[in-house]
């Protein structure tokens, strides 16, 4: 089947891999519920996979996050994005995604973080694709009002 799609599409078998775990990523963050923090898929992948505003293939997944009404300033802001990083990587584990050692980063007081996905995968990877899947979260509201879109691997299409 992967194969098939894969030449409809013209495109290495490897890239209909990872696009179908890229899009069980995204689901799984769309599911997360914790406690107000609103994910909002966001970047060229959403451009691509939610719009087909672009034709390229994206290998990194990016959110914003809404913020819960009444976050907290200082250091009980920093704690709480600490937290809510930590329980987004706990529950993608539970979920059985397996994180490259020493791949997660923080940066700007906890506000951005990034971690890198392996990805079952069985066709050879070309050169010019990684080997994981790697997400990025911006803890701070979209530039603009999100909206409630459908996205699909090249496999649903």
């Amino acid at each position: 089947m992967v194969r098939g799609i894969a030449a409809d599409l013209a495109v290495h078998p490897a890239y209909v891999e990872k696009d179908w775990a890229a899009i069980q990523v995204i689901a799984a963050i769309g599911e997360q519920d914790f406690g107000g923090f609103k994910p909002v898929f966001s970047g060229g992948t959403c451009l691509s996979k939610a719009y087909g505003l672009i034709q390229r293939f994206s290998e990194d997944i990016d959110f914003k996050i809404d913020l819960p009404d009444g976050f907290p300033s200082g250091n009980a802001a920093r704690k709480a994005r600490s937290d809510y990083r930590k329980a987004v990587i706990g529950d993608l584990e539970n979920r059985g995604w397996n994180l490259l050692e020493g791949s997660v980063r923080v940066g700007d007081s906890s506000r951005f973080f990034s971690v890198n996905l392996e990805y079952r995968y069985s066709f050879d990877l070309p050169s010019s694709l990684r080997p994981h899947i790697q997400l990025e979260m911006t803890l701070r509201p979209p530039f603009m009002a999100p909206e409630q879109r459908s996205v699909q691997s090249f496999v649903a299409r």
